[in-house]
């Protein structure tokens, strides 16, 4: 469709908008593949109304329409490109709402429903992961019946959460429960790295002080 509309006759400043719209939209589901955009409001918007400027008609504020004829071909490469782009994106918009409908469910998905699979097989930083409803809730769900099960989401929200610090003190906590004092203290000093201000790296300090694995 950028093409198609790129191909009319407009003005070169028309051209020009509409190739950085086209371009805008790329990237921003390009970078969605690692780090969550489309889960936020506000580059979402972005994107449809950058959309909407790569759809405008053509002679939208075109006072001298300038170009290439309307009688021009375009070349034979241009609709497979363009299907291929477009099937790319669509495939990412469609990646990124399984991922935000997994992480919205209350319980913790079993390991072998979709939900679980889909979240670990592309757990980029996403805001849902520090959602009640998601991975941080669901190993505090799974603890008491699955163990294991809820060190594993926790190891996941550590590592892509935006904000992995309560994922790391909670994980170093449950691995202490579970007989792990190695892995317990590994995991309290990267909380304590982890940690996004003074307050946090004193709570993760004095709770690994609480439990002996360092020294008062």
């Amino acid at each position: 469709l950028g093409w198609l509309r790129l191909a009319r006759r407009e003005s070169r400043a028309t051209r020009v908008v509409r190739v950085g719209a086209l371009g805008a939209v790329v990237a921003a589901f390009i970078h969605a593949l690692v780090d969550g955009t489309l889960y936020f409001a506000a580059p979402l918007m972005l994107c449809w109304v950058s959309i909407a400027i790569v759809l405008l008609p053509a002679d939208a504020g075109d006072d001298a329409p300038v170009g290439r004829p309307e009688s021009a071909t375009e070349p034979s490469w241009i609709r497979p490109v363009l299907t291929t782009l477009a099937l790319g994106l669509a495939g990412i918009l469609v990646l990124n709402l399984a991922v935000t409908r997994a992480v919205s469910r209350e319980e913790p998905p079993a390991p072998d429903e979709w939900e679980a699979r889909v979240i670990q097989a592309f757990p980029h930083r996403m805001v849902a992961l520090n959602a009640p409803r998601g991975v941080f809730d669901w190993a505090q769900q799974l603890w008491p019946s699955d163990p294991e099960a809820a060190i594993g989401w926790l190891h996941l929200g550590h590592q892509k959460s935006r904000r992995p610090w309560a994922y790391a003190h909670l994980e170093a906590h449950y691995l202490f429960q579970r007989g792990r004092s190695e892995e317990a203290l590994a995991h309290f000093e990267l909380a304590e790295t982890l940690a996004d201000d003074f307050n946090q790296r004193i709570e993760t300090r004095a709770l690994a002080r609480a439990l002996g694995l360092v020294s008062p």
